[in-house]
């Protein structure tokens, strides 16, 4: 449908099942939909332009509308509740070389300029701070550790981002190693 489109997202549970694309900048799949027209401001879930289109990066950030009747990402405001993210903590992540597992570990409540949007990392010490915060700003539970995350050197961290309507300014995101 778009070249654009660069991987599809489904988490277990809820309502997310959708294609992810990716522009020059993060305004445009905020008022266009997956066919690139223009769709009276309803967007598309779109990976921020800073990240790499095949999520190899250490940080892959996804933005979408939080929609009425539970569509977009609204039921990211389901992981709020520790219970529902125990329970709830697995998704798929289609790429162009096929199907990769999910595993939700964190949801965050943030402000649109909190350091959980940097996107641009220089080395492991500002990976590991990323990590730390992450864990310190966080609800989480006990799937991983920060040491674990760590640990890892071939570590993929997704975000999905939503708006959460607690304040103009606050976002929901879920946070979760793709495996």
């Amino acid at each position: 449908m778009n070249s654009s489109v660069v991987g599809w997202i489904t988490i277990d549970g809820t309502h997310i099942d959708y294609p992810v694309a990716q522009a020059e900048d993060n305004d445009f799949y905020l008022h266009n939909g997956f066919d690139g027209e223009y769709n009276n401001e309803l967007g598309c879930p779109f990976l921020d332009y800073r990240c790499a289109p095949d999520f190899s990066g250490f940080n892959s950030i996804v933005y979408a509308h939080n929609m009425t009747e539970q569509r977009m990402f609204a039921d990211i405001a389901l992981f709020k509740d520790e219970a529902f993210l125990q329970t709830h903590p697995t998704g798929t992540l289609i790429l162009k070389d096929g199907p990769h597992n999910v595993r939700f570990f964190a949801y965050m409540s943030v402000s649109s300029t909190a350091p959980a949007y940097h996107a641009v990392f220089a080395g492991n010490k500002e990976k590991e701070e990323y990590i730390d915060y992450i864990f310190s700003d966080s609800k989480y539970t006990e799937l991983y550790t920060p040491d674990e995350l760590k640990q890892d050197d071939d570590l993929h961290i997704l975000l999905l981002s939503t708006c959460t309507f607690e304040t103009e300014d606050t976002r929901g995101v879920l946070a979760g190693v793709i495996e």
